[in-house]
């Protein structure tokens, strides 16, 4: 068998993602999205705050960083937003716990 024939079931292969180790539903889960622009990059960047009795601990999400194409800064500011959107859609589909806050 070829390697190539097993790439199909590349698919189906997941690896579980641990922001936190052990998840408790009484924490208080929140996802803070920051999005900016030049007239150089697009940067966007996600992380969590999760609110533990042993503390406040943070883990970073996601982030995304692209080179402008000669897009004027108000055009890559929106650009940015919707990186951001799109990022945080992707990030609550895929958790298995309830945000009570999202903060922009």
């Amino acid at each position: 068998m070829k390697w190539e024939d097993s790439l199909p079931a590349i698919e189906d292969f997941k690896i579980p993602r641990s922001y936190f180790g052990h998840v408790l539903p009484s924490y208080s889960y929140q996802l803070y999205m920051f999005g900016d622009a030049s007239d150089i990059v697009i940067s966007v960047v996600a992380y969590f705050r999760v609110e533990t009795p042993e503390g406040i601990k943070v883990a970073l999400a996601a982030s995304k960083s692209l080179i402008n194409n000669k897009l004027r800064v108000p055009q890559v500011e929106l650009k940015a937003v919707l990186y951001a959107t799109a990022i945080k859609k992707n990030i609550t589909e895929q958790i298995n716990y309830k945000l009570d806050k999202t903060f922009y």
